[in-house]
């Protein structure tokens, strides 16, 4: 009588035993964390084209409002922080997966035209900036290469 209620016990307990594991509370991830690694998830070749696009127009604005060194110093921070977006921009692109033919048409109709226009402009400001202030183009290519 002993034995059977030991093996009745034995049978109850263990598959009891052994989901013990599974009820052990979760670990919570830190909600900022969480929703980073959720943009992150929700990246296309479309959406990390439109953040470089604004990062670029952010990156042209603030070079436009350098007319001497003191004013590139100021700007300085801004252009060392707007460097390292568009390292991560770089990044998601190399993370998700080659686009098809056609993501790359549609890309190419939508942003081309505006991504070209800010990369004359971009390289215009930073020839006037080199021929009017050569000090202030010398410290900002210093600290952006």
């Amino acid at each position: 009588m002993k034995s059977i209620q030991k093996i009745t016990t034995l049978l109850l307990i263990t598959p009891c035993i052994a989901t013990l594991p599974a009820c052990k509370k979760k670990a919570t991830e830190h909600p900022e964390k969480a929703k980073a690694r959720q943009a992150q998830n929700n990246k296309t070749h479309h959406s990390i084209t439109a953040d470089q696009i604004i990062t670029l127009e952010e990156m042209n604005n603030t070079l436009a409002n350098i007319n001497n060194l003191e004013s590139a110093k100021k700007a300085l921070p801004k252009l060392i922080s707007i460097k390292r977006k568009l390292k991560m921009i770089q990044t998601d692109k190399e993370k998700i997966a080659k686009p098809t033919n056609q993501i790359t048409r549609e890309i190419k109709e939508k942003f081309g035209a505006k991504k070209q226009q800010l990369g004359k402009n971009i390289t215009q400001t930073m020839k006037k900036i080199k021929q009017n202030t050569p000090k202030a183009y010398n410290l900002l290519q210093k600290a952006l290469n």
